[in-house]
């Protein structure tokens, strides 16, 4: 293209020079003759040129668009005429809205770029609106890039908590937005404080499994990982063989490593790691670049902590599912072993009194069967929690008067605490069309034990049930202290009991209640009584809820 234009304008060499959009520096970008011939050998010299410190480029930079020598040595160095055999220099600034943008030089006898410089400035302006379109367009291009790297971080984290992908998405984006080869993440060990090759990824995506071999098994102290962390700054080398304290060989030459940026993985005041960009060539590093690169290593750092926060956190459930797995099947096995000899107790208790004549003897006898029977009660909570909480709890599905449970859950109780007056009142109906009857009998019989327990001696419990066809609603009232308002959901949580009371409890009695009466379709909660003195326990079951019985079966 530039010789055609070089015999367009009777010149007879073209060269172009751009100012690169990371560094602002001005470079030979193309330099052809008229007749198309190419020197490839002293092509590759002018493109290695240093160009900024030529006089040329001074005048350019102080403001001129248009400068011209007949003698090229006013404008380039001796040693560059000497080596590519410049004629008089004609030098265009190929400048946009104030912005350079590059220079276009043309080469020719002078009479000749005398006669032209008109066109050639006029050219000049046509190629610096071309380049000035060619920027914005890369420019945007750019910035959609590198949005959608940042969002593919981000996005990330969204999919999954596992760390290797996050990292591999984070090592690959950044290389990306911030135009380096590669990135690499070096994580700080907890245990032992030895920073451990991670993860390496490069911009393009390619994988070459020779390098990362290399990269993992790499036993080498990285000297400028530490320095970072340390520090908690970056380290820029745009030559890291100037600097082989930092970067010595044992990374350098395995990985190519030419120019370097080390970055420090830190969130929420905790060093994970570093982050390592590197590039094959020597380059200039921007601080646009250091910028996103620190944006990027935030996001990184942030996602590490927050994965192993979760993988803690999982670590921490698993090991507490164990714990409960062991409990519930050492309170299930030990219920086991407890219920045989507990039913000879209690079967031999009630042959006692007929053996027993002394008033003394009889009240032994009497706090032997309560306290037994008290025994009795706790293992069967015992065992339907190990049965429900294993999902194998069986429903039976019967017809049931729902006013019989309640009164033989009561008379239960009563014969457990002969003291205490227990009123029961029944209205209207109270049939239950399928509905397992042992376990609405514990219901209300945990109801009515746990009314007794925490209310005052002499003070009466108040059951009262009333059922309109379709809902029953059984409540049981007593003149304890009641229950605060933020302990009111606590309770029927399994072994959680009230803050202020006194009475020793296993705490899985109203959980319990809770869970049986869900699976029959009702809802149970506390409230207070009407005249604030003492807790009213609550429970709904609609009368026809096969559904509800049979899933949970």
């Amino acid at each position: 293209m530039f010789h055609f234009i070089a015999k367009t304008f009777s010149v007879d060499r073209v060269s172009l020079f751009l100012v690169s959009g990371d560094t602002g520096l001005l470079r030979p970008y193309v330099a052809e003759y008229a007749s198309g011939v190419i020197d490839r050998e002293a092509f590759e010299e002018w493109l290695g040129l240093d160009v900024e410190t030529w006089q040329l480029t001074l005048r350019i930079r102080a403001g001129e668009d248009v400068v011209m020598s007949e003698d090229p040595r006013d404008l380039l160095p001796d040693s560059v005429v000497d080596r590519f055999s410049n004629q008089a220099f004609l030098a265009i600034a190929l400048r946009r809205e104030g912005q350079l943008f590059g220079v276009l030089g043309f080469e020719a006898q002078p009479a000749i770029l005398d006669k032209r410089v008109g066109e050639l400035a006029e050219f000049g302006e046509y190629v610096a609106m071309a380049l000035a379109n060619a920027h914005a367009f890369e420019r945007e291009e750019r910035r959609a890039s590198d949005a959608e790297a940042l969002l593919e971080v981000g996005s990330v984290l969204t999919r999954t908590t596992e760390l290797i992908p996050v990292l591999a998405s984070v090592a690959q984006n950044c290389a990306r937005v911030t135009r380096f080869d590669r990135c690499s993440v070096l994580l700080l060990d907890e245990e032992t404080g030895r920073m451990v090759p991670t993860m390496s990824q490069f911009a393009d995506g390619h994988t070459d499994d020779a390098a990362w071999h290399r990269f993992i098994t790499n036993d080498a102290e990285l000297p400028a990982a530490r320095e970072v962390i340390a520090a908690k700054q970056p380290i820029v080398l745009e030559d890291a063989s100037t600097r082989p304290d930092l970067v010595p060989d044992t990374w350098r030459e395995p990985f190519g490593i030419k120019s370097v940026l080390i970055l420090p993985l830190t969130a929420w005041e905790q060093t994970f790691g570093v982050l390592v960009l590197d590039r094959s060539r020597r380059d200039t590093i921007t601080e646009q670049q250091i910028r996103i690169a620190q944006g990027v290593a935030s996001q990184g750092a942030a996602a590490i902590g927050l994965t192993r926060s979760l993988a803690r956190e999982r670590a921490a459930v698993a090991r507490l599912q164990e714990l409960d797995d062991l409990k519930t099947t050492l309170v299930a096995s030990v219920s086991h072993e407890l219920r045989t000899p507990l039913t000879t107790i209690i079967g031999f208790g009630a042959l006692l009194p007929d053996y027993v004549d002394d008033v003394e003897g009889l009240e032994h006898v009497a706090l032997i069967q309560r306290e037994s029977a008290h025994l009795e009660a706790l293992i069967s909570n015992l065992l339907l929690t190990s049965r429900l909480e294993a999902g194998v709890l069986e429903y039976r599905r019967d017809r049931l008067d729902l006013g019989e449970v309640i009164t033989e859950a009561a008379h239960l109780i009563g014969r457990l605490f002969p003291e205490r007056d227990i009123r029961v009142e029944l209205e209207g109906s109270l049939v239950v069309e399928k509905g397992d009857r042992g376990t609405l009998r514990q219901v209300f019989t945990n109801l009515i034990e746990n009314a007794v327990k925490y209310s005052p001696a002499g003070t009466p419990i108040e059951i009262a049930a009333d059922g309109d066809g379709d809902q029953i609603r059984v409540t049981v009232a007593d003149r304890g202290p009641g229950i605060p308002l933020d302990e009111r959901e606590a309770i029927f949580e399994r072994f959680r009991r009230g803050k202020n009371h006194a009475e020793q409890g296993t705490g899985i009695g109203l959980y319990l209640v809770r869970e049986l009466v869900a699976a029959h379709g009702g809802t149970v909660w506390v409230e207070d009584r009407p005249d604030g003195e003492g807790a009213k326990f609550v429970t709904t079951l609609p009368t026809r809820f096969a559904e509800a019985v049979e899933t949970a079966a």
